[in-house]
């Protein structure tokens, strides 16, 4: 014996596809749109933060000019003249890459009796003192890119006193 298989029931008539409304079409394309501008805002946050580090950077590399600046000023044989140096190239100590520029100058403030608690007599000696300012500029970026940093320190040599 056969079996025999149930008729099935007729499908419904399909609609013609002038009735098909791409609501899935709007929906991909809006959500398409949305990731996007999320695409071009993260692009943009990024080239400004990459500018903020640069910047950052060189901000730091001129603090380092300077403070060489200073360095080189109180190390300068003859501390008691007044002197303002030329500009000097900086190099970087694992290249020889120039990465700034430093000025510095030093001044006379004065000569005064010694530090208390110096132990220097204060009939025997005096004390010159000094305001040393170093300028530390920056050479990358370009001449509208450059940074300046500008640092002052005291500074006091005691010295013999030759008018007893």
């Amino acid at each position: 014996m056969i079996a025999r298989s149930k008729p099935r029931a007729p499908c419904p008539p399909s609609r013609p596809l002038s009735a098909e409304r791409g609501a899935v079409l709007i929906v991909s394309l809006i959500l398409l749109a949305v990731l996007t501008l999320l695409g071009l805002s993260t692009m943009s946050t990024t080239s400004l933060e990459e500018r903020m580090a640069a910047n950052t950077q060189e901000s730091a590399r001129a603090f380092q000019i300077a403070e060489t600046g200073l360095a080189r000023a109180l190390r300068t044989p003859g501390l008691s003249e007044v002197t303002t140096l030329e500009p000097e190239p900086v190099t970087l100590a694992d290249s020889q890459r120039e990465v700034g520029n430093v000025t510095y100058a030093i001044r006379q403030n004065g000569e005064y009796l010694p530090p208390l608690g110096s132990l220097f007599s204060a009939t025997r000696f005096r004390s010159q003192h000094f305001d040393v300012e170093s300028t530390g500029e920056t050479r990358s970026g370009g001449e509208s890119n450059r940074i300046r940093s500008v640092h002052h320190a005291g500074a006091y040599q005691i010295i013999p006193n030759f008018q007893n």
